[in-house]
């Protein structure tokens, strides 16, 4: 299927759920189109992308527990004003920001864990489409 995402990128309620559950090929997938189009149609710069992986990596590296909840909710606002001062960085995060509400309702590891391959797959076509520093 052709995806045009000129106008923004959006991913549906379901997607989001299958994505966390952990559907790889669906993953993968929405990752790559995803990550073409910040790189080629909103022109996101990767240090900008980095600078939002880094807080959900570091997040990450403390392992999954009560604090993760709240250190993801947190990252809301971060991504909220990013998103303001960087108008590239919008679409990114109502993406993110809905995810992050799907992992908070369902307090569930391993949809954490899915977030942060998803997140990962991203930065990666992203660079790999010419996403620029």
């Amino acid at each position: 299927m052709n995806r045009n995402y000129r106008e923004r990128f959006t991913l549906s309620d379901e997607e989001i759920g299958l994505i966390l559950k952990g559907d790889y090929n669906l993953l993968v997938k929405r990752a790559e189109e995803f990550g073409k189009y910040l790189a080629k149609e909103k022109k996101l710069k990767t240090s900008q992308f980095r600078k939002i992986f880094g807080e959900i990596k570091k997040i990450f590296m403390k392992g999954f527990s009560e604090n993760t909840i709240k250190d993801l909710l947190l990252l809301k606002p971060r991504l909220s004003y990013t998103a303001e001062r960087h108008k590239t960085v919008r679409d990114l995060r109502d993406v993110l920001s809905k995810m992050i509400d799907k992992i908070v309702t369902a307090n569930k590891k391993e949809y954490f864990e899915n977030f942060v391959n998803f997140v990962e797959a991203v930065l990666a076509y992203h660079k790999g489409y010419g996403g620029r520093d």
